[in-house]
C-alpha cells in the first residue's frame, strides 16, 4: 500500500516522460502484488494476465520515449511540447508513430476499449478492499491522468491525436455500458461501468477545450468518489453474505439499510442524475462536445448515461430490492468501517453536487 501511494504521488509530481514511466511501473508492480495478496487462484491468474498486458504497454511506452528522445534531445514535458508546437506542416512519421504507441500504452494502462480485457477480472478477483483502491484510483492515475498530462503538456494538444483519443473514449463509453448490462455479478458490473466512466474522462481530454478539460478533471474526481463508494458497498455485501452473485442476493435493503441507501446515491451520481456531483461533470463534458461541434459524440455520451441508469437499476433491484433471498435471513449491516466509508463518500457526492453552482466559478 505504501508503494502504490508512492507510485501514484510520483506520477502526478514528475515533469519528464521517463520519470513518469518509472512511477507508473512502481504503481503497477504494487498492484500486481495487492491483487494476489490472499493467494487466491483466480486472483493469481488475473494478476498474471494484467502483468503480461502491462508489459506490452511498457514496451510501447519505452519505444515511444526512445524515438521522442532522438528527435527532441530531451524528455522534459516542456521541451517536447515546444518541439511539437514548432512543427510546421505534417508531423514526422516516426514522431507520429511514437505518439500513437505512447497513447496505446496509456490506453492499456487505463483499461480503455479494446485494451480492456485484463481489467474486469483484475477488479473482480482482487480482495474487495484492494478493488476499492485499484478501481477507484490506481488505473485512473496510471492510465487516464497520465494521458491527460501527455496530451496537454507533451503533445501540444495535437488535433489528430485529439481525434484518436475522442474515438477511443466514446468506444469505451458505449462498449462498457452495453457490457455492464449483461453482467450477473456485483463487482463485474462495476468493472465494466468503470470502463464506461473512464470513457467520459477520455472524451473530455480528447475534446481539449478548457471547458472539456475541466469537465474531464472534475469527472476524474467524481469517479474516484462514486466508484469507490460502490466498491465499498460491494465489499460490504460480500463480507456479510459471502457472495456478489445477483442470483444469490436480493432484498438486502431491509438487512443492510446503510449499504442500500448509499448504493442508490452512488448509482444515481454515476448515471448523472442531478443534483449529485456526477451530473455536473457529465453535463460539462457533453456541453463541451456540443460547443465544439462534436454533436455525435455529445448525443452518444448522453444516451449512454441512460444505459448507465438502466444497468444500475438492475443492480439495485437484484441486490437490495424485492424479497429477501433464501439463506440471508441472518445477514446484518456491515461493520462500522464499511458504514463510515460509504457515508463519507456519499456525503461528498451530495455536498459537491449541491454546492457546485456556487463553487464552479472558483474552480
Amino acid at each position: 500500500m505504501l508503494l502504490i501511494v508512492i507510485g501514484m504521488n510520483g506520477v502526478v509530481l514528475v515533469n519528464d516522460l521517463f520519470s513518469l514511466y518509472v512511477f507508473m511501473e512502481v504503481t503497477a508492480v504494487s498492484t500486481f502484488i495487492l491483487i494476489v495478496i490472499n493467494n487466491d487462484k483466480k486472483a493469481l491468474q488475473s494478476s498474471f494476465r494484467y502483468l503480461i498486458v502491462s508489459a506490452v504497454a511498457t514496451v510501447f511506452i519505452l519505444l515511444a520515449i526512445g524515438v521522442i528522445f532522438m528527435y527532441t534531445d530531451s524528455l522534459k514535458f516542456v521541451d517536447i511540447n515546444k518541439y511539437m508546437a514548432g512543427i510546421k506542416g505534417d508531423i514526422p512519421l516516426p514522431v507520429l508513430t511514437s505518439s500513437i504507441l505512447l497513447l496505446a500504452g496509456l490506453f492499456i494502462k487505463g483499461g480503455l476499449v479494446p485494451f480492456h480485457g485484463w481489467l474486469p477480472d483484475a477488479y473482480s478477483s482482487a480482495p474487495s478492499t484492494v478493488s476499492i483502491i485499484v478501481a477507484g484510483i490506481e488505473t485512473k492515475i496510471t492510465g487516464v491522468y497520465s494521458l491527460l498530462i501527455v496530451y496537454t503538456k507533451v503533445l501540444d494538444k495535437c488535433p489528430l491525436i485529439g481525434s484518436i483519443i475522442m474515438i477511443f473514449g466514446t468506444l469505451s463509453i458505449v462498449v462498457g455500458a452495453l457490457t455492464a448490462i449483461a453482467q450477473d455479478e456485483f463487482k463485474n458490473m462495476l468493472a465494466f461501468s468503470s470502463i464506461s466512466q473512464i470513457g467520459y474522462i477520455v472524451l473530455g481530454i480528447g475534446i481539449g477545450t478548457p471547458l472539456a478539460l475541466f469537465g474531464a478533471a472534475f469527472h476524474f474526481f467524481n469517479h474516484a468518489i462514486f466508484k469507490s463508494l460502490l466498491f465499498v458497498n460491494s465489499a460490504a455485501v460480500e463480507k456479510q453474505t459471502g457472495t456478489t452473485k445477483f442470483k444469490k442476493l436480493g432484498g438486502l435493503a431491509s438487512k443492510m439499510p446503510y449499504t442500500g441507501v448509499t448504493s442508490i446515491i452512488g448509482l444515481l451520481s454515476t448515471s448523472g442524475i442531478p443534483p449529485l456531483s456526477g451530473f455536473w461533470s457529465k453535463f460539462i463534458i457533453i456541453a463541451a462536445a456540443w460547443q465544439t461541434g462534436a454533436y455525435a459524440y455529445a448525443v452518444i455520451a448522453l444516451l449512454s448515461s441512460i444505459l448507465t441508469l438502466a444497468y444500475f437499476l438492475k443492480l439495485q433491484k437484484q441486490v437490495f430490492f424485492g424479497e429477501l433471498a433464501e439463506g440471508l435471513e441472518n445477514v446484518t449491516e456491515a461493520n462500522s468501517g464499511y458504514k463510515c466509508a460509504s457515508i463519507i463518500l456519499s456525503a461528498i457526492t451530495i455536498i459537491i453536487g449541491v454546492l457546485f453552482p456556487f463553487i464552479a466559478k472558483g474552480l
